[in-house]
């Protein structure tokens, strides 16, 4: 795509059009349509995720609808295995939004993944067998 510079480490369809708007597939990912979009604007959840494997790699919960989202992303370095824990106990497996169609599973609330050198990965795990409560819960302020 003319004008679209590929973000390092990310998936080749993600990139930062000449207006600065990070695109997957040519589509803004912060319109109403986009697969991320509920995780752009919900609030920051109150989940408290552990990472271990690696300590450069920073995570983001948001809880939206029927989803808890969690973005992670990894400074440079080498690439690592990790091992993310925290999932509630409900939750089976997860989708890897926009390197479909990867997914992790998960057991005893966690689950486990590579990062390379500036490496983003964003997971989308349905909350909907346990959503009353899970959703307030992740809801509630930090």
């Amino acid at each position: 795509m003319a004008g679209t510079a590929v973000l390092a480490g990310v998936a080749p369809q993600v990139g930062i059009n000449r207006d600065r708007i990070v695109t997957i597939d040519g589509r803004p990912e912060f319109s109403p349509g986009s697969p991320l979009y509920p995780a752009l604007v919900a609030p920051d959840s109150s989940l408290s995720l552990r990472v271990d494997g690696a300590d450069d790699i920073e995570v983001l919960v948001r809880a939206a609808g029927r989803h808890l989202f969690v973005l992670a992303a990894k400074r440079e370095g080498s690439t690592v295995e990790v091992r993310i824990s925290g999932v509630p106990s409900t939750v089976r497996q997860g989708d890897v939004l926009f390197e479909a169609p990867r997914s992790v599973r998960v057991s005893d609330g966690s689950f486990t993944d590579w990062f390379g050198p500036n490496e983003v990965h964003v997971y989308r795990f349905d909350v909907s067998a346990d959503r009353e409560r899970l959703i307030d819960w992740f809801s509630r302020p930090v």
